[in-house]
């Protein structure tokens, strides 16, 4: 008898102990600014890529009601992209969208299974794992990096996409 008290009450002691020591957090949605991506030709059949930086301050995202700047955990909820400029581009499709930043290594953020057409918006699929994303808005700075296949054609001027990603942070209060 004495065990199963003594397992409760551990029990007990164990989940007060994590609901006390747990943090209080709330939500913040974060919109990236639209994210020029640019790639530089000559392009020529097969993967190719394009790529954009996104500076940012932290303290922007809080405003100025005194919140806690630590965020416990980030993830990308939408990712929308689009090809902007010339409609004589070649035909391309599928995409993979990967993210960087100065402390961290690449990781993939996004598939696209289609095709991409010049001015149409398309959003792309959210991967799974996205462990590493604080440590991202920790650094200020993430480079988006699109791997776009060119079909059957050599392609000699530029290429640029817009890209405009969705995160949604758990901040501490």
């Amino acid at each position: 008898m004495n065990k199963i008290i003594t397992r409760v009450v551990v029990i007990f002691l164990f989940a007060f102990i994590g609901f006390a020591c747990s943090k209080e957090t709330e939500k913040k949605e974060v919109i990236t600014p639209e994210i020029v991506l640019q790639a530089t030709g000559p392009f020529f059949e097969g993967p190719n890529d394009a790529n954009g930086t996104w500076d940012f301050d932290l303290d922007t995202f809080f405003g100025e009601e005194g919140i806690a700047r630590e965020i416990d955990e980030a993830r990308i909820t939408s990712i929308s992209i689009k090809m902007v400029g010339s409609d004589e581009y070649p035909e391309m499709k599928n995409m993979k969208l990967e993210v960087v930043s100065p402390n961290t290594q690449m990781q993939t953020v996004g598939n696209y299974l289609g095709e991409v057409r010049s001015g149409e918006r398309f959003e792309l699929k959210v991967a799974d794992g996205q462990d590493k994303l604080v440590r991202k808005f920790n650094d200020s700075r993430m480079t988006f990096v699109a791997t776009f296949d060119v079909e059957d054609e050599e392609y000699y001027d530029d290429i640029e996409f817009i890209v405009q990603v969705t995160f949604e942070l758990d901040v501490v209060k």
